[in-house]
Formats: structure tokens, sequence, C-alpha cells
């Protein structure tokens, strides 16, 4: 092994000393709740990464010149008892209300509404595309995990 390799070597093994355990910490707020968190790409490069915190729309500008609002915000209740009655299923994950918008626009006009899983991946073909610019393939990557914290797991015990 050359002594490059092995600098490269110690310093990937640091590196992984450091971020494990923040991967670990992600998604997770300090009460122990679960963050739905959120990776956009456009034609399959990463763009954009962030935690929902709130019902705000969330902008983000794509390549071909448009500023996409993304709104995402729970499912309602209803929603839910219309899916389980019409499946005649008993459960299935937790959904989210996605609500895409055109930015550019002086009063903004609905692009998309959609549901999707907490943790799923959301594809919109042909984003912002209009006389004057192509659209975008643009995939929202839905990551909210299951956490577990001291106090989750001493409720559990009792």
């Amino acid at each position: 092994m050359t002594q490059m390799q092995k600098k490269w070597q110690v310093l990937m093994m640091a590196a992984a000393f450091f971020v494990t355990p923040l991967s670990f910490a992600m998604g997770c707020n300090d009460a122990g709740e679960p963050v739905q968190s959120v990776d956009l790409s456009v034609n399959g490069k990463v763009l954009d990464s962030w935690d929902v915190l709130n019902t705000e729309y969330h902008r983000v500008k794509l390549p071909n010149g448009m500023e996409l609002g993304i709104k995402i915000e729970p499912a309602e209740k209803e929603k839910y008892l219309e899916i389980l009655k019409q499946t005649k299923r008993t459960a299935f994950s937790e959904l989210v209300k996605i609500t895409l918008q055109d930015m550019n626009q002086s009063a903004p006009k609905k692009d998309s509404f959609t549901l999707g899983g907490t943790n799923s991946r959301q594809g919109y073909g042909n984003v912002g595309k209009n006389d004057s610019r192509p659209g975008v393939q643009v995939d929202l990557w839905l990551l909210k995990p299951h956490c577990v914290s001291e106090k989750s797991l001493m409720k559990d015990s009792k």
C-alpha cells in the first residue's frame, strides 16, 4: 500500500467516525419525534434538501428558470378514511399532501397536488414547461423515520 493510499484510508476512517453518529440523529428532533425530510432532484441530480418544519412553500429555482414552490403537509383524516373504505384494508403507510406551484407567476397557480407516502419517491415530469422553456423531471425523495429516544424506551418498558 502506497503512502497516499494509507493517508486516504486514514482520512476515510476518520470521516466515517464523525459522520456515522450524525446519520443516526438525522430525521429525529430533540424530543424524539420524527421529522419529514425531502431531497429534491432534477433530471437525476440532487438540487436541494430540507426538513419540513411548517406547511409553508419551500422555494427552489429549477435549472430551466422556473421557481417552484413545494408545500408538504399532513394528509387529512378524511382522506385516510376514504382510502380505507375504498381499499377495504385495515391499515396502510402514513401519507402527506404535496402541492407544487409555479412561483414565477404574480398570482401563483397550482401545478400539481398529490398524496404520497412519508417514505417514498414522488416523480413529476415536464415541470415548468412553457413556450419559452423546456420542462424538467423533478423527483421528491421523502423520508420520515421511526424515532427511538430514551423517553420512548422508558415508556415502552412500563
